[in-house]
């Protein structure tokens, strides 16, 4: 066995290097199995995902085909994950047909076989003959299922993390004004939440229309085994769990669709309290601000609660799917063929074939009815945030000669408001000037700062911005972290002279000196309250 060296970040991925067959036995994995065995795998034992997996392709892929799905006089961001994703799904569909095909060929011609080993006619040829098939069949089974679950699989990890990618760049993109109609929560809960029911439904997409060709095709082997009304006895009790299943999946979308919004609520209300953790305590609102969440946290556990009654009974259908079957078959053989006899290989073959049955439509479709509702309410959810208004690509033309902002009797209006912010107003800032805007309360100076980042429809005049421009809002941002690590912005390494810029810029030298542990001190809810003068200067420091 060859001892294949871990690529490095600048090799090739295993899976584009490897054969048909390494593929499909997945033997370019051997390696990292091999050190994991020796060692604990750290993150740089990692080799690189295949090409077609990388993630700014996936999601460039997805964004892709969404941008066009826009077109359309109702899109479906469904759909548009579907043109995305169709060859995978088309492959991987032929490979799980042939995965529970392989094994209702297993139990017809077990008949055979379990005959042969009752009679022993013909000898070990004729045995030999009969038990090939059975192993071929197994053999198959095995390639099939194992690379066709990898693909769906495959497509629900690419389907959460290219969506993940596209709705933070939404958010991005997407104007403050559209954004304050969506909830903390809400947001949250699309990634943390809705993103991850791709990867519960792409593992049995396949079983609604697969159950459909299998149990035609069983139908006709049980008939040939206990006749034609047998065989629809049996195969009834089938499908009748798969529309009490269906029905069950309705009910579970609604309760997904009522957890959802209970989750919202609570995560967007322990959002504020932690905002204003420094009021409840002042205050004692301890008592009535955990009320609020356990009763929210009741209501939420409630639907949860029904949903899982309704994952126990699809559960215990499934197990007892086969028995009630097999039962239902027999008892119309023997009433309708009173005196008739089933040999032993028509036993076996008829339970084996029912019990092929069970795994695609009491499991598959179980789990399909359970995890197809919840994935489309993700969908949809997720459709309503991508379809947000975008701040336009022209909203910010760039300005004339040296000035860095220019408006020219310039009237601007929020999307949707009856009445313009402000109108007719002129201004030219050039770089290096520094300007002071004063007025009354609500005349449109925070307004005058949005449009000049296209927050505002301009429907008089022209406002031209560069679109090199920093904006520091009235309400500071801060991360939770050190202080270094916020005004470093993330980067890393950190550049130790364009810190000490600055924090020299910013004035923030003697405030560092006062922090117990300097630019190491951890700030948000595990570190220490700044003043809002402190909260300002670190929120203006990463822009410098």
């Amino acid at each position: 066995m060859c001892r294949q060296p871990i690529p490095t970040a600048d090799a090739p991925s295993p899976t584009d290097a490897a054969s048909l067959w390494s593929r499909v036995a997945f033997r370019y994995a051997l390696p990292l199995f091999r050190l994991g065995a020796r060692r604990p795998l750290v993150v740089d034992d990692l080799p690189p995902v295949a090409a077609r997996d990388e993630l700014p392709g996936v999601a460039a892929r997805i964004s892709e085909h969404w941008e066009a799905e826009r077109e359309r006089a109702a899109p479906s961001l469904a759909r548009a994950l579907a043109r995305c994703f169709w060859v995978d799904l088309f492959v991987s569909g032929f490979l799980f047909l042939m995965d529970y095909g392989s094994l209702i060929a297993q139990a017809a011609l077990l008949r055979p076989f379990v005959n042969w080993i009752e009679s022993g006619a013909g000898g070990p040829a004729a045995g030999a003959a009969r038990g090939a098939p059975l192993v071929l069949c197994g053999v198959f089974n095995l390639f099939a299922h194992h690379f066709g679950f990898y693909m769906l699989m495959r497509g629900g990890w690419n389907a959460r993390l290219g969506l993940t990618v596209m709705l933070h760049a939404k958010l991005l993109r997407t104007r403050c004004s559209e954004l304050s109609r969506m909830t903390t929560g809400y947001v949250v809960s699309l990634v943390t939440n809705d993103c991850q029911r791709f990867d519960n439904l792409l593992p049995f997409l396949h079983c609604p229309w697969a159950s459909f060709v299998l149990l035609c095709v069983s139908y006709v082997l049980i008939a040939r085994i206990v006749g034609f009304k047998a065989a629809a006895a049996g195969c009834g009790v089938l499908v009748s769990s798969v529309a009490i299943q269906a029905k069950l999946g309705f009910v579970f979308k609604r309760l997904r669709a009522r957890t959802a919004q209970h989750t919202d609520r609570r995560v967007r209300l322990i959002s504020e309290l932690l905002n204003s953790i420094l009021s409840v305590k002042a205050f004692a609102w301890e008592a009535p601000c955990l009320d609020a969440v356990a009763r929210i946290r009741k209501k939420e556990a409630d639907t949860i609660l029904r949903a899982q009654l309704c994952r126990a009974v699809t559960t215990g259908l499934y197990f007892c799917t086969t028995a009630l079957a097999t039962f239902a078959a027999y008892a119309t053989f023997f009433y309708t063929r009173r005196g008739a006899a089933l040999s032993v290989g028509d036993v076996c073959s008829l339970v084996a074939l029912l019990n092929a049955l069970r795994q695609i439509i009491s499991f598959g479709c179980a789990w399909f009815a359970m995890a197809a509702p919840e994935c489309l309410v993700a969908i949809r959810r997720m459709q309503k945030f991508l379809e947000l208004e975008e701040i336009p690509e022209d909203a910010r033309p760039a300005p004339t000669g040296d000035a860095l902002l220019q408006l020219d009797e310039a009237t601007c209006a929020w999307p949707q408001a009856p009445a313009p912010a402000f109108r007719r107003a002129t201004l030219s800032v050039a770089k290096g000037e520094v300007v002071v805007v004063a007025g009354p309360v609500g005349c449109g100076k925070s307004s005058l700062l949005q449009a000049a980042l296209g927050e505002l429809d301009v429907t008089g005049g022209a406002v031209r911005a560069t679109r090199r421009v920093v904006y520091a809002p009235q309400t500071p941002w801060i991360v939770g972290g050190s202080v270094a690590e916020n005004v470093a912005a993330g980067a890393r390494p950190r550049d130790a002279a364009a810190f000490s810029l600055a924090v020299d810029a910013c004035a923030l030298g003697p405030d560092l000196e006062q922090l117990a542990h300097g630019e190491e001190t951890l700030l948000g809810e595990r570190g220490v309250n700044l003043s809002g003068g402190q909260k300002a200067r670190i929120s203006l420091a990463p822009v410098r």
